[in-house]
């Protein structure tokens, strides 16, 4: 007979057969025991204790001969699971029992803040599952809904089933109503499958599969939409739309591993339409497309790859792939000696879009070498090498070159107590052979936003003249609650310092760009639920100014506010390009503070002090007690109306882009012990990411 201990009440017919009392301890006002018919009735504050199941009840009948237990007016707690309730009647007999006028709940808070009543209630240790009928369900003595029959899981392992719904509404999408079911294919994978609804644009279906073995993990997304109303209307094209994604990594052997990251969309506004942001996720920018093969030694590194990535912005011409790439990395183990050596292989592919299809093609090598010595000790950190890095370039024709160098680190560690004064001296001298230009297809793809503040800007296939000295001052305080550097610095260039390349679109034009000579001031400071950093770089060329200021304020209940403001005199300028001059200036601010006992109310702001007006905001409130959380989140996003741009792309190419206010609603609703319906709201105010 299978052991009721995982079930409710359903835990000692077993031991009412064969009877080891020390496994079973009870209380009662008044026992009676009818030898004849081997019964033993308890009375008057009846209460049973077995392992970590607690009962009470005013009655109970124990009859070993009719192997039956049956009791009146029934409590129980089965404490480790959050499981508890109460019972009009209780019988239980072999491998079967049935309840009465049930009421129960797994509420943590042990309160009626939300739980379930039900006419009958029915198990067997036969089974893993319970039967009930007459179910309803309460929140605050408020019925929300009525399930006349239904079954329900016995253990804790997971189980196939209907997960709780997702509701929202956007002024773009209208009313939003998806069904996740889950479906639990073994211990080591599962899959959720989610029929959706969209008033404007129709039916919708997406599903995750997850794995993991003792090498590898992974997941694999697809999601569609049916014959979309709404996107037919407006293109005229097939409405049909998809997307996909696939993630895995694993490790082949010791030393030998593999990554996958891939996704792909049917049409550029696929993601911004039907992404897992409040109405549309419009800030991811690019889709990642790579295939990573490691080998990883103690010194030395190999790898093979396939690197792209997907632009879905419909007018951008420099989507970058390189298929295949060969990369090598070496550093010798040695205390002192600096030696390494890296160098890559690859074809690149540059360009090509949803609507601008040419593309530009170019094969490239390089080899990069540094020498040097490595002089430290508890006072100072002095390093001193040599650089050479050899580029060979194939596209409309051949061409190589070198660029050799000389670098030096120097940090003086002056220390006193808990506070530390770091004086530093570095240079840089850099010399690509003249007359060697080729076209920029590897650095416009590559240079990183956060470059801004990176010490090098020369990346890529580029002729570089670079003569500076860099040297500053950093300071750092630590103490039992807080922290405390600031760091001042200055380069300054000994003669030119330039960065040159051909232009990417003209391939006889040539740009000289000098190198940014800036004055900066980074200083940090934390003290117990205080946050301060902020970044300040002057330049004389005001195109590489710059200035950044992260505050952050938590409270109790990971409650917090927080603000940064970002200004740039010109973004592009750190990229080298073209482009027109663009000045950045925005405020960002969010917080979430509670009101009350139970109330809390969120915010996020984004304010563009160029364009004089806020450009996304959302406000939320929750309450939260013992049993329930419950969330109303509203956002407004202005962003550039794509739509329009694309089906107007001839008479806009000299206006400013036209904008689309999107809103959207979202309810959040968490019942602690049960799940949740919907996201919470603070998934909205995390910092953005550009993929």
């Amino acid at each position: 007979m299978k052991s009721y201990k995982s079930i409710l009440l359903l835990f000692f017919i077993s031991n009412l057969i064969y009877p080891q009392l020390e496994e079973i301890d009870f209380n009662a006002g008044k026992a009676k025991l009818d030898g004849e018919n081997k019964v033993l009735k308890l009375s008057e504050s009846v209460e049973i204790y077995f392992n970590d199941f607690f009962l009470q009840a005013d009655e109970i009948n124990l009859d070993s001969s009719k192997e039956i237990l049956s009791g009146k007016n029934i409590s129980f707690d089965l404490i480790d699971r959050n499981a508890y309730g109460k019972a009009d009647e209780i019988l239980i007999q072999k491998d079967k029992a049935q309840f009465k006028g049930v009421e129960m709940s797994l509420c943590p808070c042990k309160k009626r803040i939300w739980w379930v009543e039900t006419d009958e209630l029915s198990f067997s240790s036969q089974e893993d599952f319970g039967n009930f009928q007459g179910g309803r369900f309460y929140i605050y003595d408020t019925p929300i809904f009525i399930l006349p029959a239904g079954k329900f899981p016995l253990t804790t392992e997971k189980r196939s089933g209907i997960l709780l719904p997702e509701l929202s509404y956007s002024n773009k999408n209208g009313f939003d109503l998806e069904i996740p079911y889950y479906l639990n294919l073994a211990s080591n994978y599962d899959m959720t499958i989610s029929p959706r609804y969209i008033e404007e644009r129709g039916l919708a279906f997406s599903s995750n599969l997850r794995y993991l073995t003792k090498s590898s993990s992974g997941s694999f997304n697809f999601s569609s939409l049916f014959n979309d109303i709404n996107y037919e209307r407006l293109f005229n094209t097939d409405s049909n739309r998809w997307g996909i994604s696939f993630k895995h990594t694993g490790e082949i052997t010791d030393s030998l591993y593999i990554d996958i990251d891939y996704s792909n969309v049917s049409d550029f506004l696929y993601i911004r339409d039907l992404g897992s942001d409040l109405y549309g996720d419009e800030k991811t920018v690019a889709l990642p497309q790579n295939l990573n093969l490691s080998w990883i030694g103690e010194s030395a590194s190999i790898q093979v790859r396939a690197f792209s990535f997907k632009l879905i912005d419909p007018f951008s011409q420099n989507q970058f792939r390189s298929i295949p790439e060969l990369s090598f990395d070496y550093i010798l183990p040695h205390e002192n000696i600096i030696f390494s050596l890296n160098g890559e292989v690859a074809n690149y592919e540059k360009g090509g879009s949803f609507v601008f299809k040419e593309t530009k093609k170019v094969q490239a090598g390089k080899l990069n070498l540094r020498l040097g010595y490595k002089f430290s000790s508890s006072a100072f950190d002095a390093r001193i090498f040599l650089t050479n890095d050899t580029h060979y370039v194939s596209d409309s024709r051949d061409t190589s070159f070198n660029t050799k160098g000389m670098e030096s680190r120097f940090i003086l560690n002056l220390a006193k107590s808990n506070e530390y004064l770091k004086p530093f001296f570095n240079f840089s001298f850099k010399k690509t052979d003249d007359g060697k230009y080729v076209n920029p297809i590897y650095l416009v793809s590559r240079i990183p936003l956060t470059s801004i503040y990176a010490s090098s800007l020369e990346h890529g296939y580029a002729n570089l003249n670079k003569n500076q000295l860099q040297l500053g001052l950093l300071w750092e305080r630590s103490q039992q609650s807080s922290f405390t550097s600031f760091t001042f610095g200055l380069t300054r260039s000994l003669g030119k310092s330039e960065i040159g390349f051909l232009d990417s679109i003209h391939e006889n034009k040539f740009t000289l760009h000098n190198l940014p000579e800036p004055i900066f001031i980074n200083w940090r400071w934390d003290k117990k639920n205080i946050e301060l950093n902020g970044n300040f770089q002057f330049d004389e060329d005001k195109d590489f100014s710059s200035f950044d200021l992260r505050a952050r304020f938590a409270f109790q209940d990971n409650k917090y506010f927080s603000f940064e403001y970002l200004e740039m005199e010109n973004r592009n300028s750190f990229l080298f390009n073209q482009l027109p001059e663009e000045k950045l200036s925005f405020l960002t601010s969010g917080f979430d503070v509670r009101l009350e006992k139970n109330w809390s109310i969120v915010t996020k702001l984004y304010y563009d002090f160029e364009l004089k007006k806020v450009t996304d905001n959302l406000i939320g409130l929750e309450y939260e007690d013992e049993g329930l959380l419950i969330g109303f989140a509203f956002r407004q996003s202005k962003e550039p109306d794509w739509r329009k741009m694309f089906l107007e792309q001839n008479r806009l190419q000299d206006q400013l882009y036209p904008e689309y206010s999107q809103e959207g609603i979202r309810i959040y609703l968490e019942l602690k012990g049960l799940g949740s319906i919907g996201q919470k709201i603070n998934q909205y105010i995390k910092p953005l990411k550009l993929q």
